[in-house]
């Protein structure tokens, strides 16, 4: 799971940073009302959410660049 993230290329991991973000807001709100059923997808996606932003801040700072299209 941790390499699919090096493989995207920035469109990709934006609409992926924009899912995650929506789906841990999701799981908090069922967190509040007592209906979470998996505790644990919560750390997955912080985590998750994590590894993006720093490759994001990564193409930001210019230690990457994007890949060309083929």
């Amino acid at each position: 799971m941790k390499n699919k993230y090096n493989d995207m290329n920035l469109d990709e991991l934006k609409k992926t940073h924009e899912d995650l973000l929506e789906e841990a807001m999701n799981l908090r709100f069922h967190e509040v009302i007592g209906q979470l059923n998996n505790p644990m997808r919560k750390r997955i996606v912080r985590r998750s959410l994590a590894r993006i932003n720093t490759i994001l801040n990564e193409y930001k700072l210019g230690i990457r660049k994007q890949k060309e299209n083929k």
